[in-house]
């Protein structure tokens, strides 16, 4: 942990005047790409992936905000909720006919023939 102290107060006296928060927002952004490969390359179930995702982000959530941590915490499991409640909805619209293109990867071929042709760069 003691390099951990001594790499936030390098960054923090750095040029760039940053704080001990900005910091470690940046050092936990940075610690993304380590953990991306060792996601790929060690994780192989679906579960694993989705468990070790949870861990390291309410790790880094914490490590980052601190006790702060719970308002977005609290924003993610709404929005998940919601999107989670109004998923059905949509497919089951979709099912019906009646989403008139306003959900994503739906309508009919006669809908998609219709709309006008995305016009090219190369004019």
């Amino acid at each position: 942990m003691e390099f951990v102290s001594w790499g936030l107060n390098y960054l923090a006296n750095l040029e760039l005047n940053l704080s001990g928060t900005v910091a470690r927002l940046l050092l936990a952004l940075l610690a993304g790409f380590p953990f991306a490969v060792l996601h790929r390359v060690l994780l192989r179930t679906e579960l694993q992936r989705h468990l070790a995702s949870i861990v390291c982000g309410l790790g880094l959530l914490y490590w980052v905000f601190g006790e702060s941590a719970i308002h977005p915490l609290v924003s993610f499991t709404f929005t998940y909720v919601v999107v989670a409640l109004v998923r059905p909805l949509c497919s089951d619209t979709r099912r019906r006919g009646r989403c008139r293109g306003r959900c994503s990867g739906s309508g009919s071929s006669a809908n998609r023939t219709a709309r006008s042709p995305a016009r090219s760069l190369d004019h």
